[in-house]
């Protein structure tokens, strides 16, 4: 049996404040079992990671993914954490995910929309020009005539 040093709305408070140290902390005590906690989405809720990129809180995205955070889209709105960071403007939480999870620029919401519509409704140039310049992997690109 799994003992959750970290309840997942604990968990989620922590990601909320900001507190990237506390984080990492809480994740180490987890040890391998981390990768159980970042990726739960209790009652529906948004995962560690989707939080963390919607806040632009760098640090605490970098703790996630190096425990194992899978980047997984809202079972609903299909929103992942690119998309969310992507329409807040957070260019450097972009950065990493896109580094992760290059396909991700691909992922459609609900609406049809990618995160490069996210970048341009947010008004965000910057992260606009990192989804069209990323180096994505060749088996994601596609040649149009």
């Amino acid at each position: 049996m799994v003992q959750l040093l970290v309840p997942p709305s604990n968990a989620s408070g922590v990601v909320s404040s900001g507190d990237a140290a506390q984080l990492k902390g809480r994740l180490a005590a987890l040890g391998r079992q981390a990768g159980l906690v970042v990726n739960m989405t209790p009652g529906g809720a948004n995962t560690l990671l989707y939080i963390a990129a919607e806040l632009g809180n760098a640090q605490a995205v970098s703790y996630l993914l190096a425990d194992g955070a899978d980047g997984r889209a809202h079972p609903i709105t299909n929103y992942c954490p690119l998309y969310i960071a992507c329409y807040r403007g957070h260019v450097d939480v972009a950065a990493l995910l896109l580094a992760y999870f290059p396909t991700a620029a691909q992922q459609e919401t609900v609406e049809k929309w990618l995160p490069l519509h996210a970048a341009c409704i947010g008004g965000h140039p910057s992260i606009v020009n990192l989804l069209l310049n990323y180096s994505y992997p060749e088996s994601m690109l596609n040649t149009y005539k």
